[in-house]
């Protein structure tokens, strides 16, 4: 069951309100040669004492300005850095109604501004109307609906992680997801503000309409078609880009994120350093860190981390926290309606490869088949697989007495064939991961996965042996068939990974530790993950002592070394059978980087394995 204990984080959006509504400078009335001043450089009031302004304020760079309502206005000075030119700091030719300027603000060209907060060194230019409506809260506890007919409905908030997402989407706790939900709406109603916030260092150049939103600092805001009922939570290290003709409307913008290039947010969160480009379209959404989205769609969804979308596709009522997955140019996942209702749901499980124009059939659940692929042009009919490291693909022959519609499925070829595709994922991760709250582990060989591949091996060494199975005999292997010949093989690689996994636990112990016991695989430790990897060494390579399983353990990684090689060089192969000049244009394996890199890595492992060896007591 789903744990909801632990709060609503309003760490960021609640104390920068609490901050945007007290005064940092003294202020005083306008001075009677100061408004004849300003009256003299075209600007007007309908009541120049309700303008307060700093002690050392100067009006010489205010000009052709209309000023309504509760005015404070700080020190204009200095230089704004903008697009790679200094703006003078300074007001011209834009009509301000109650609104609060802090020092340095440069604001020119613009409509309207009413009922804002603007901090220092921020930058307004060229805009329309920028507005806001006393008591909005900025589209806080917006309702999300992750499955397109309306269930598994969450509310967003300004501070969400994926895992509050991910526990919202996927739980049995009902009472506590209210419970949770409640909190939600609290938060929401006390970000209830009677002032929009532009904090310091934002620029927005030449949005038309902007409404309701807090813009964190650094923000760059800039030829937005439209921005409203939205948090944007920039900051100065890791600032926000919102450009290009895109749409924002009662969305969350997380720190590090980008929307670019025409594309469209609506009632979403986008998670620390996600993207949205290309035309790309994101609606009742939640994406992850770090994954981006591009040309195609994405609604009803929740997408986890690292997740790949870069053309056209769609994805509507897919839960999907693991992420770590790719979406190939036009695939259908979420367009079977049954005439009935629009989409079920689908849950893909983490790092899934929909290759090209794949379409996928709802319900349907791969959870416990991460790192599976499916190949091009398949359709996959509604089913649950549960075989790690699987490809399905559309069978050259069908055998007799299966279904159309059925594909072939074989367990565990993405580690007998594509172990490249494995450890670059590994390191993809690693070099890529931008989150700054959210820890992801990396390694894709963990103890909850490697229990699904044991979870395999079992249910394919416990057959009776036929020429073909389904799932009338095997169970997992969901609208799919299996061939013997593949059975065989499958049980081989889950062998082979799992064991690699529980020897180099055992030399990550000795690492950790600075030496190899002689007792290390006897004595019980502390650690979960270690104990469970000392019951697979016991189980997996029998009696065995701590030296001789280190060796294996090395033996395992040169063999691992040699097939991520040898998988990319069958691309190579192919590659240059097929295109004359491929290898004067293409890295070919032993050259690659990823390669030349892992080898390198083994070469370490190498040393610090002898190393350990060396000092290990002679018998």
């Amino acid at each position: 069951m789903t744990d909801f204990s632990h709060p609503i984080q309003s760490s960021i959006l609640l104390p920068a309100l609490k901050r945007a509504g007290r005064l940092t400078f003294p202020t005083r009335a306008l001075r009677e040669e100061e408004i004849v001043t300003l009256q003299r450089q075209g600007c007007r009031s309908g009541s120049w004492e309700q303008i307060q302004v700093a002690l050392h304020f100067r009006p010489d760079r205010i000009f052709d300005v209309e000023f309504g309502g509760e005015i404070i206005l700080g020190r204009l000075f200095g230089f704004v850095e903008l697009e790679g030119v200094r703006e003078p700091a300074g007001l011209s030719r834009v009509t301000l109604d109650n609104v609060w300027l802090d020092d340095g603000v440069a604001i020119r060209d613009t409509d309207l501004i009413a009922n804002f907060h603007i901090g220092p060194r921020a930058a307004i230019i060229g805009c329309g109307t920028i507005l806001h409506q006393t008591g909005s809260n900025f589209g806080v506890g917006s309702q999300i609906a992750l499955v397109e007919t309306g269930g598994r409905v969450t509310r967003s908030y300004p501070e969400m992680t994926i895992r509050d997402a991910a526990n919202s989407a996927r739980t049995g706790n009902i009472a506590g997801l209210a419970e949770y939900l409640r909190r939600i709406e609290a938060y929401a109603a006390r970000a209830e503000s009677p002032y929009g916030v532009i904090e310091s260092g934002a620029a927005i150049l030449n949005v038309p309409r902007l409404k309701n939103i807090f813009i964190g600092q650094d923000s760059r805001i800039i030829g937005v078609q439209h921005l409203s009922d939205s948090v944007v939570l920039s900051d100065n290290f890791h600032p926000v880009h919102i450009e290009d003709g895109s749409i924002v409307t009662r969305s969350v913008v997380q720190p590090g994120c980008h929307v670019t290039q025409q594309a469209l947010v609506e009632d979403s969160v986008l998670c620390e350093y996600s993207s949205v480009e290309r035309h790309g379209k994101v609606m009742q959404s939640i994406i992850g860190p770090n994954s981006n989205i591009a040309e195609g769609e994405v609604t009803s969804c929740l997408v986890g981390p690292f997740v790949g979308f870069h053309h056209q596709a769609l994805l509507i009522g897919v839960v999907w926290p693991e992420g770590k997955g790719n979406i190939a140019y036009g695939c259908n996942c979420g367009s079977n309606h049954t005439g009935k209702a629009p989409d079920q749901e689908f849950w893909p499980g983490e790092g899934l490869f929909l290759g090209l124009g794949v379409n996928v059939k709802f319900p349907g659940s791969f959870v416990e088949a991460p790192y599976s692929m499916v190949a091009t042009g398949v359709s996959l009919l509604p089913q649950k697989v549960e075989y790690p490291f699987s490809l399905i693909l559309d069978p050259a022959n069908r055998p007799d007495g299966i279904p159309q519609g059925f594909n072939e499925i074989i367990p565990a070829w993405v580690l007998s064939n594509n172990l490249f595709a494995v450890k670059r994922n590994e390191k993809k991760f690693r070099d890529r991961d931008r989150s700054i709250r959210a820890q992801f582990d990396h390694r894709i060989f963990r103890k909850e996965i490697v229990e699904w591949m044991l979870r395999a091996i079992t249910r394919l060494e416990s057959v009776d042996r036929l020429e073909i199975y389904t799932e009338k005999h095997i169970q997992g292997i969901g609208k799919n068939f299996m061939r013997e010949s593949i059975r065989s093989k499958a049980v081989e690689a889950y062998r082979f990974h799992v064991e690699f996994y529980a020897l180099e636990g055992l030399f990550l112990r000795a690492l950790e530790k600075g030496s190899l016991s002689t007792t290390v695989l006897k004595r019980r430790s502390a650690s979960p993950e270690w104990e469970f990897q000392r019951n697979l060494i016991k189980e997996f390579t029998g009696p065995r002592d701590p030296k001789s399983a280190l060796e294996k353990y090395l033996e395992m990684l040169r063999q691992i070394a040699r097939e991520v090689e040898f998988s990319k060089a069958r691309d190579d192969e192919r590659g240059q059978k097929i295109i004359p000049d491929y290898q004067d244009h293409h890295i070919l394996a032993h050259d690659h980087p990823f390669v030349s890199a892992f080898r390198e890595e083994v070469e370490q492992v190498e040393d610090q394995v002898f190393d350990l060896l060396e000092d290990y007591p002679q018998t």
